[in-house]
């Protein structure tokens, strides 16, 4: 039978993956869904602690903020590099302006990145709803914590027996 930590390490590690699994069903519902490229979706991993009570939902470093339900306020430097790779996945290298100068996917992530700059984020303005992650760490705690006085509970009764 396997011991307390490994059914732990199980538990919160199902737990963090039940959070992805919502957090991605979350987004694509929204209407229109918060999906621009699936890049975040695609990065979300869960990984295993060092310790049996540790489990960790890793992403691309702008998963708080679109998550955390209030979006990119005002002036808030979004990341760079993030702008690039979403446009190269998105296929657009350069677009012409209406002088028929042409712009490089630098130019286009830089003036992204200062509009977010200067207004925010659409769901920090409240153009957009954004996926509170908050609400779906609570909605699947419940569930965890009774898998973990389960666990605990047929522990300790193993433990009672054997003492027995």
């Amino acid at each position: 039978m396997p011991d307390i930590d490994n059914i732990q390490h199980k538990i919160l590690t199902d737990y963090i993956e039940q959070v992805k699994l919502a957090i991605i069903k979350s987004q694509n519902t929204l209407s229109p869904p918060l999906k621009a490229s699936g890049n975040l979706q695609r990065s979300m991993k869960v990984i295993k602690g060092s310790h049996s009570d540790t489990a960790f939902l890793s992403a691309d470093n702008y998963l708080s903020t679109t998550f955390a339900g209030v979006g990119i306020k005002k002036g808030t430097i979004f990341p760079y590099r993030q702008l690039i790779q979403w446009l190269r996945f998105k296929n657009i290298s350069g677009v012409r302006d209406e002088r028929g100068r042409f712009m490089p996917r630098k130019t286009i992530a830089y003036l992204m990145a200062r509009k977010i700059w200067l207004e925010g984020s659409g769901v920090s303005r409240g153009t957009r709803p954004g996926v509170p992650i908050n609400k779906i760490l609570k909605q699947q705690l419940p569930a965890t914590g009774r898998k973990l006085a389960q666990a605990y509970a047929r522990d300790f009764a193993n433990d009672v027996k054997k003492e027995l």
